[in-house]
């Protein structure tokens, strides 16, 4: 079984491993951070650039869609200026939705920057599968075999 903890281990290597040590969060579609790089910022802020993230790539995925184009995959949201800015791209892993951020500043590269995180999200959707794998085969049906008279049983005390 694959925790979270060993999740989180396992996308820390991946960055260390590709050399991205600026500040770096992974959230659910929900904004919730899954994950995050950087000591310096409060639990509070994370959380908060979390939902920012999520509401911002979903704002700019809704004015997309005035505009339709066939392949979606490869969308990545920038705010960016020579050395400093926001990078963030859509991460699919399993049938839940992620958004890798990238916050920097006094880059003297942010192509290659960029570059990396593009590399270093197909590797996190990698550990986000096993994770899911993992996660799925340990669940089973809470009720799988139950019969209408059981459930008679157990609501009968509320006379439904």
């Amino acid at each position: 079984m694959v925790d979270k903890d060993t999740l989180r281990g396992s996308i820390a290597r991946v960055l260390e491993k590709n050399s991205i040590e600026s500040t770096l969060i992974l959230a659910r579609q929900d904004g919730v951070v899954v994950f995050e790089q950087d000591q310096e910022i409060s639990e509070k802020d994370k959380q908060t650039l979390g939902a920012l993230m999520a509401g911002a790539w979903q704002a700019a995925e809704a004015m997309a869609n005035f505009f339709p184009v066939e392949e979606k995959n490869f969308f990545r949201l920038g705010f960016d200026t020579s050395d400093s800015g926001i990078y963030i791209l859509p991460i699919n892993a399993s049938s839940e939705k992620f958004y890798l951020g990238l916050f920097f500043k006094n880059e003297i590269n942010p192509a290659i920057l960029k570059n990396k995180l593009r590399n270093v999200s197909q590797q996190i959707v990698e550990e986000l599968s096993i994770y899911f794998d993992a996660r799925e085969s340990m669940e089973e049906p809470l009720f799988e075999n139950i019969t209408d008279d059981e459930i008679e049983k157990i609501f009968s005390f509320a006379g439904v």
